[in-house]
């Protein structure tokens, strides 16, 4: 009997793309048909692919799921696009001096391009509103601190319409009289409350998630990170970039240890040594099963975008920027097994004639790694 193995992209265009050609092919419909499913090009992921491959009628409904998308892409983009471009192109060709317009129409780009216009209509109709809020400064010349005025019910100006908000005059000379009528008044502590908070490292990279940060970080466009996070995958640095997963699935988590391994033994950065060498010294526990960076309910093809600890002989052939976003991601997936960043915050209320000011601080006890790394 033959065997046939299937070896298109993990998702769903994938598995549509492969149908298709599998369907063109003609193939024995007797043989055996087997489905390999990977998220990274290292050797190791094939083998285990292959080795674990399924059979193709597991993967039906993702198949179908594709197939009515494409019927969907046809129905609304090319019917609606034709209908609308008949009805309106000479309309718009006309207003736009052009000598012939065409109007796309698909069943994301149409929804997508409605909720910029919604947004860009609230922008354009947006009047800006002066107010003018009080802040009071307490304490010596040697040691003092800064407080922001907010209206209470014991205030003089509950619900007086000479506010704006809560904290905020609409008139300046208002404010500056509020000011006048509390100035060397007696300012008495009434609650200091302090409180210790710890904050983990936050969930690994997805596509989106990372297209943030390069775009805040080095200034590209989204389908420049794409471009480069796509070639980090080629070169097997790290796993499947088109995914919308921030977590790892239970499978990939049990045997995390070998990324780590891979970096540590084969990544010669000086920085990203000392965070795995500080791990190892320390101790940081590697176990991920039972932490909020592991769901398998989150992730529908591909868990989130981590190193492979391999094919780090590529590495130095990089040119600066795709070495900075693959430090990023080996940043990003060392900072979960770190423990959480600690931090020491005060809350305090200030009573001055019924009038209330509050400030509120926030000082970092132990940084970790993933807070260093947002800096």
């Amino acid at each position: 009997m033959k065997k046939y193995i299937m070896l298109g992209d993990s998702g769903r265009e994938g598995e549509y793309i492969q149908r298709l050609v599998f369907m063109m092919a003609n193939p024995n419909p007797n043989a055996k048909m087997k489905r390999v499913w990977i998220d990274s090009q290292t050797e190791e992921e094939i083998q285990r692919g292959i080795k674990e491959a399924k059979d193709l009628s597991e993967y039906d409904s993702l198949s179908d799921s594709a197939y009515l998308r494409a019927k969907e892409d046809y129905l609304i983009g090319i019917n609606f696009s034709r209908l609308l471009s008949i009805i309106f192109g000479r309309r718009i060709a006309k207003d736009l001096n052009e000598e012939k317009v065409s109007i796309a129409v698909g069943r994301v780009m149409t929804c997508v391009l409605g909720m910029v216009v919604s947004r860009e209509r609230e922008i354009r109709n947006f009047v800006k509103t002066k107010y003018y809020k009080i802040v009071g400064e307490f304490g010596n010349d040697t040691s003092c601190f800064k407080a922001e005025w907010k209206v209470t019910e014991k205030s003089k100006l509950f619900e007086s319409n000479l506010l704006y908000n809560d904290n905020g005059f609409k008139k300046e000379e208002d404010a500056k009289k509020f000011i006048q009528y509390l100035s060397d008044k007696k300012a008495v502590i009434e609650e200091v409350k302090k409180s210790k908070q710890k904050e983990n490292a936050p969930l690994l990279f997805n596509l989106a998630e990372i297209q943030n940060e390069c775009s805040k970080n080095f200034k590209i466009k989204p389908d420049e990170t794409l471009e480069v996070i796509q070639d980090l995958y080629e070169k097997k640095l790290v796993t499947y970039p088109r995914t919308d997963a921030r977590v790892l699935s239970t499978a990939i988590a049990k045997e995390i240890g070998k990324n780590l391994n891979g970096l540590y033994k084969n990544f010669k950065d000086e920085e990203v040594s000392k965070y795995i060498s500080k791990m190892i010294d320390e101790k940081y526990s590697t176990n991920l099963v039972k932490t909020k960076y592991v769901n398998d309910s989150k992730i529908t093809d591909h868990y989130a975008i981590i190193p492979t600890g391999q094919g780090l002989e590529n590495y130095d052939k990089l040119d600066d920027l795709k070495k900075n976003v693959y430090k990023m991601i080996v940043k990003r997936f060392i900072a979960i097994f770190y423990p959480p960043a600690e931090y020491s915050k005060v809350s305090v209320t200030v009573n001055v004639e019924n009038e209330t000011f509050t400030a509120n601080g926030k000082v970092c006890l132990n940084p970790r790694l993933f807070r260093s790394i947002k800096k």
